[in-house]
């Protein structure tokens, strides 16, 4: 596992650690970002953010949390695929972001219905997760989901913040 800001990792992960987690994300005491013993004067720990390379040139962020962190927005992601995957129409296709529905998957799709194509337009978004607004995400969100603790804890993974050359970022 790429190392994030923690110490911590998921060797030894245990049933009780679990329970443990489960207790907190149940009680609305489970956070991002939790605070860890730093020297006087410091902030606390959030993800870490480093750059990597693109294969087009220049960089793309990348953020690295804690392990339970990673472990949580992992069980987020299953709960938000299974109410808004059945929505997507099947030739909808986001790289990693949908289970069966990869570049791959998409190349495949193109190379079969799109014979007659004489010429393509490649683009990129730039930045484009860097620029999501929060309020207008949560309030699609909450147009298919009514539980308010969830939506809460997808709010406090959003308000996180990372660092970066060791300096807390907030700004997403």
């Amino acid at each position: 596992m790429t190392p994030g800001i923690s110490p911590r990792t998921l060797d030894g992960f245990s049933s009780l650690r679990l329970k443990e987690m489960i207790a907190k994300l149940r009680s609305e005491e489970f956070s991002f970002s939790p605070p860890l013993l730093l020297p006087k004067g410091k902030e606390r720990q959030k993800g870490r953010r480093i750059e990597i390379q693109k294969a087009s040139g220049g960089k793309r962020p990348l953020t690295i949390g804690d392990p339970q962190e990673k472990l949580v927005q992992e069980v987020i992601k299953l709960v938000l695929e299974a109410i808004f995957d059945p929505l997507f129409k099947d030739t909808s296709f986001g790289a990693q972001a949908r289970p069966k529905k990869g570049c791959h998957t998409a190349l495949r799709h193109v190379f079969t219905k799109f014979k007659g194509c004489a010429w393509w337009i490649e683009g990129d978004i730039k930045g484009c997760f860097d620029n999501i607004p929060h309020d207008k995400l949560m309030s699609i969100l909450s147009d298919k989901i009514k539980d308010q603790r969830f939506l809460q804890l997808i709010r406090k993974a959003l308000n996180a913040g990372y660092l970066f050359d060791n300096k807390p970022i907030y700004d997403l």
